[in-house]
């Protein structure tokens, strides 16, 4: 096998390093797509997505309800349910809340305005269940 010069080992290295590093699940500027459950002792909401469970801090204007299930509600509207598929911008990272039932360690991000994913029902209300 001939021997390949130094310089060129090192560019080889340092493209294999570069291929292998694990890029971040979602990224800021990403949307993250997942089915939305909560904790309500803990006041803890994620999404279950493939790669594992994503905490999610919704903006303020968005209320977390536990019923006993989570629900994200806006103006007293409910926009989604627990088990129900949801997406949302990922605004930034976040610090997982105390208490919350994931793994240490887990990610938490700030999300954006959540969007019921398309192809799922919509929630309906509790008289009409």
């Amino acid at each position: 096998m001939p021997h390949m010069p130094r310089h060129l080992t090192f560019a080889v290295a340092v493209l294999l390093l570069a291929g292998c590093a694990q890029q971040p699940v979602h990224p800021i500027g990403r949307v993250a797509v997942g089915v939305l459950h909560g904790d309500a002792q803990s006041r803890c909401s994620w999404l279950s997505i493939p790669s594992g469970d994503l905490e999610v801090q919704w903006p303020a204007e968005f209320t977390v309800r536990f019923t006993p299930l989570v629900e994200l509600v806006r103006s007293g509207k409910v926009i989604a349910r627990d088990g129900q598929r949801v997406a949302t911008f990922v605004r930034g990272s976040a610090t997982a809340t105390p208490g919350c039932p994931l793994p240490r360690g887990h990610r938490a991000i700030q999300g954006g305005p959540p969007q019921l994913n398309p192809g799922t029902p919509r929630p309906s209300s509790p008289a009409s269940s």
